[in-house]
């Protein structure tokens, strides 16, 4: 079964230019996500239903320039980061209802965002600048953090989020690190900022966020 659709509406998002197709057979449904497109980016993959009483569902999926500063935006109206984000990820769950699927929810990936900013609580130069007394910081002195690329890898399972290999390539400085976001939003992560140091020298900065 072929579907184009020009809108549709699922939960929070406006979906457009919608192409897929369907296979069903007994009681699976296998997706084949050619485009769709959302929060101003787009959406493809593929996967499988299974419908019972426990129903499952995996699915492999790619995102590209997808306005990431948008898509926080329907969570939480503390803004983080801003920029476009492409990810190719893989997702597993189980159950008939929202709370299940989310308490089933697995999966893996890795992200990319780029030639964008960190914002609010995630801007690393405030704490930078707090240290401006004690280093001779060279970099820049902006509102909010600039990059031009952002990777991380992570997986979720349990309703908790792990960040591994978070690199930052920024605009007079870089970063790395990794850490733990929960679905109840704590957060226990710990980044290093690599900055120009005392007589040149390269000079890392440890930041804890909780």
């Amino acid at each position: 079964i072929s579907i184009i659709c020009k809108r549709a509406i699922f939960d929070l998002y406006e979906i457009r230019n919608i192409n897929l197709e369907l296979d069903v057979a007994n009681s699976s449904i296998g997706v084949k996500i050619n485009n769709a497109d959302v929060v101003l980016g787009h959406l493809s993959g593929k996967g499988k239903v299974v419908a019972s009483k426990n129903t499952t569902y995996q699915f492999d999926v790619s995102l590209k320039d997808i306005n990431s500063e948008s898509l926080i935006g329907k969570y939480t109206k503390n803004p983080y980061i801003k920029g476009a984000l492409s990810s190719n990820l893989n997702f597993y769950s189980s159950g008939n209802s929202i709370s299940l699927f989310l308490e089933n929810l697995r999966s893996t990936g890795k992200a990319e965002v780029k030639k964008g900013e960190l914002l609010g609580y995630a801007n690393i130069l405030k704490p930078i600048f707090s240290l401006g007394k004690l280093i001779n910081f060279l970099g820049p002195r902006g509102k909010n953090t600039e990059f031009q690329s952002l990777t991380l890898d992570y997986s979720l399972q349990n309703k908790l989020i792990k960040i591994q290999n978070l690199k930052m390539v920024g605009v007079g400085l870089d970063a790395h690190g990794a850490g733990n976001i929960s679905f109840d939003r704590k957060i226990d992560f710990r980044i290093y900022v690599g900055l120009g140091g005392i007589a040149g020298k390269a000079l890392y900065i440890p930041i804890l966020y909780k």
